[in-house]
């Protein structure tokens, strides 16, 4: 059995890591190709595609009419209203007769997202497994969601009657949120059930033994029927 110098291997992982910094900074400068940007950490969340899509936010985008600021979580499924997180949300709003009181915006490590801008590039070709999170990604997540959340509000808060978010609590979306509530000294109810208080068979209910995911809570029958009564006696 050979054994390789740890020296050596150290070696080829920096060369490794040169040449993937190399191929992505010519692959994010190539603007006639769309970018598939999978994967976690800084790079793949401040990058000047995820940018130039969020300064385009800031300058262009201007609701018709003020509605009540609806933040949300985001989806594995691409674009959001094709995933079954959203399909269940959106479902629950529309039959109670509340889609088209409230703007949703999707708050996600691409950025600050109304929704409509979901269907455009580069909002519907992305994936960050949230499994995969280290402490130090967690922090660079929300720092950088922070500050695109800061901007957003700067720019277009006057565009909103309120806000309210349906998150889970112990996200890292939901921690940027509450830090802005303080910076702001505004209110930013939360109209999940805190999943600590979803019992286990209530979940089960809708993953049904096969789907895993953290935001599964958000679509429990108890969780959103408490969205959709939270909501009426918030508009």
């Amino acid at each position: 059995m050979k054994f390789i110098h740890l020296s050596h291997a150290l070696k080829t992982i920096k060369i490794l890591d040169l040449i993937s910094d190399y191929l992505e900074r010519k692959i994010m400068k190539n603007e006639d190709k769309l970018l598939f940007l999978k994967g976690i950490g800084k790079k793949y969340t401040d990058n000047e595609i995820f940018n130039k899509s969020h300064e385009n936010i800031l300058s262009n985008y201007k609701p018709s009419e003020k509605k009540v600021g609806l933040f949300t979580v985001c989806s594995w499924g691409k674009p959001y209203r094709q995933s079954y997180i959203h399909y269940m949300i959106i479902s629950e709003l529309i039959k109670n007769n509340l889609f088209d009181k409230i703007e949703l915006i999707v708050l996600t490590n691409a950025g600050v997202i109304p929704y409509g801008f979901t269907d455009e590039y580069p909002y519907f070709a992305y994936d960050w497994d949230p499994n995969l999170e280290t402490p130090e990604i967690k922090k660079i997540y929300i720092k950088i969601l922070k500050k695109r959340l800061e901007e957003f509000l700067n720019k277009k808060s006057k565009y909103f009657i309120k806000f309210c978010c349906y998150l889970r609590h112990s996200s890292e979306s939901f921690k940027v949120v509450k830090n802005i509530e303080e910076e702001f000294k505004i209110l930013i109810p939360n109209f999940a059930i805190n999943e600590k208080e979803i019992r286990k068979e209530e979940y089960d209910e809708i993953s049904l033994g096969f789907y895993d995911d953290h935001d599964i809570y958000l679509v429990t029958k108890r969780s959103l029927n408490n969205l959709t009564t939270s909501l009426k006696k918030f508009l």
